[in-house]
């Protein structure tokens, strides 16, 4: 059964340098009326998501999802000292993975369970898409925040660590790429090269408010099976609650297809 709780967590310090690099770039490229507004959203927001699961080791053949960009190359990285905090601490920056200096090819190693992959792809010269999949979701992550609050049997505390579970992180397409299929594309390389490497699951997060994700999710085939909630206030403490998710958020929502 799912444990129905509300509780008061602070905010990570990773979650305000990334909020104050997001007002800096506001004034820069917005002005100030922007700027304001974005001051002020933290003194209390509202946000609701679904959690989804995608099965790697029930499928038998995963098929590759074409899409609009010639020449496009998908890169996976491994960078073992990376957690989910830093990685998604570049938001919306273009930075060049392949130049970190612990990025590496991925060993899958027994028992071992740590650090980010992230699938980075380029056309030519040319930044396309990144994505990433933590390999754990320790460390006060939303997922183990959210898992702290569910009591069932399929999704044990455990299995944020287990080597078979990988936790779905931020992406990001160059603008230039966008409306192209690529996301698609790379997701369809990337449940490849992870059950490949012997990964069971992926786990991924996808807000209400961002209906391409949830779109996405549903049309390569995961399955929702939470609701999560989450009030934020001055920034610092997020109060949070779950319920099970019942049926398809497209239909829950009335988002449309």
């Amino acid at each position: 059964m799912f444990k129905q709780t509300f509780k008061l967590t602070l905010v990570t310090p990773i979650e305000i340098r990334r909020w104050l690099t997001t007002l800096r770039r506001t004034l820069r490229e917005e002005g100030f009326l922007t700027f304001l507004r974005r001051v002020a959203s933290p003194l209390f927001t509202y946000n609701s998501g679904y959690m989804y699961e995608y099965k790697l080791d029930g499928t038998d053949e995963i098929p590759m999802v074409p899409c609009n960009v010639n020449d496009i190359v998908v890169r996976p990285l491994y960078i073992p000292t990376m957690t989910i905090f830093e990685y998604e601490a570049w938001g919306r920056d273009a930075f060049d993975f392949p130049s970190h200096p612990h990025a590496q090819e991925y060993k899958r190693e027994p028992g071992i369970s740590r650090g980010m992959l992230i699938f980075y792809a380029t056309s030519g010269r040319d930044f396309v898409h990144r994505t990433g999949v933590a390999l754990s979701a320790r460390g006060g992550t939303a997922y183990e925040r959210v898992w702290r609050r569910i009591r069932h049997p399929s999704y044990p505390l455990s299995c944020l660590d287990d080597g078979h579970t990988v936790y779905g992180a931020f992406s990001l397409t160059d603008a230039k790429y966008r409306r192209k299929g690529v996301y698609a594309h790379v997701y369809s390389k990337v449940h490849r090269y992870l059950k490949d490497k012997g990964f069971s699951r992926i786990i991924s997060l996808a807000m209400e408010d961002v209906a391409a994700g949830i779109r996405i999710r549903e049309s390569e085939g995961a399955n929702p099976f939470l609701r999560v909630y989450v009030i934020t206030l001055l920034t610092l403490f997020d109060f949070m609650w779950v319920r099970p998710c019942t049926k398809s958020p497209l239909v829950e929502s009335g988002i449309s297809s």
